[in-house]
């Protein structure tokens, strides 16, 4: 059972603003349509790492081809405001193990395999850790 909030609640930043950078877009993420707009139990639902994701389309078409126009013209702007995007919405974390302390975390995000929406799940982390490395 998961917390039913507002889709646009999701777009908040940890302290509970709204974005003052970056771009948010839906997506459907398997066949029943779950992980986009609507979840599967029929409650509007967003997958704020979906533009993280798609940032990785475009850096793997700079990367098959070195295209540098196509790098500069279309593939870095938009993964430029996907990280804007981040830089606002990372959580820190404060509490848990002395490992975990003070580390950035993905807030509220869910997998499949990972289950109800918490805080720093791996499918989120790994999408969000790759579109950094690549802006670098």
């Amino acid at each position: 059972w998961r917390k039913q909030t507002r889709a646009s609640d999701k777009l908040l930043t940890p302290d509970g603003k709204h974005s003052s950078k970056g771009v948010a877009c839906v997506g459907q993420h398997n066949i029943y349509g779950g992980m986009g707009y609507f979840s599967m139990a029929g409650h509007p639902d967003w997958d704020k790492t979906v533009t993280a994701w798609y940032a990785q389309h475009f850096w793997e078409h700079y990367a098959f081809g070195m295209d540098k126009t196509y790098l500069k013209d279309v593939a870095y702007p938009y993964m430029k405001e996907v990280s804007e995007f981040w830089d606002e919405h990372l959580k820190t974390v404060t509490n848990g193990t002395k490992e975990q302390l003070g580390k950035l975390v993905v807030p509220n995000g869910w997998s499949p395999e990972h289950g109800p929406e918490e805080d720093g799940c791996s499918y989120s982390q790994e999408i969000v850790w790759d579109l950094y490395t690549n802006i670098v």
